[in-house]
């Protein structure tokens, strides 16, 4: 919701990243600090944590997600084949042997 509600505001990978790197801090919710670090306004961010229509969005791309069996994020699809990949180097890999 935090990525989302960020991305309304056009920071959904900045906060995506802080999100990662604050990992250990969820215990004690850092949505506010978060959002204060990326100069959000946070009347707008805080409405938008609490929107349904974010929560709808964010529900229908884990349904998805589950239909598609996809087992995390990120996932990675090359030529409509699910990759297993654990690593940037997995991939780099999978992708120099499909254009070979």
């Amino acid at each position: 919701m935090a990525a989302e509600a960020a991305g309304q505001q056009g920071k959904f990978w900045e906060m995506g990243k802080l999100l990662f790197a604050n990992q250990d801090r969820f215990s004690t919710a850092p949505w506010a600090s978060l959002a204060d670090e990326l100069k959000l306004d946070r009347v707008k961010f805080d409405a938008s944590l609490n929107s349904e229509a974010l929560k709808a969005k964010i529900d229908r791309d884990e349904t998805t997600a589950i239909q598609l069996r996809l087992p995390g994020t990120p996932s990675f699809f090359l030529n409509g084949v699910l990759l297993d990949v654990a690593s940037p180097n997995d991939l780099k890999v999978a992708v120099e042997e499909a254009v070979q």
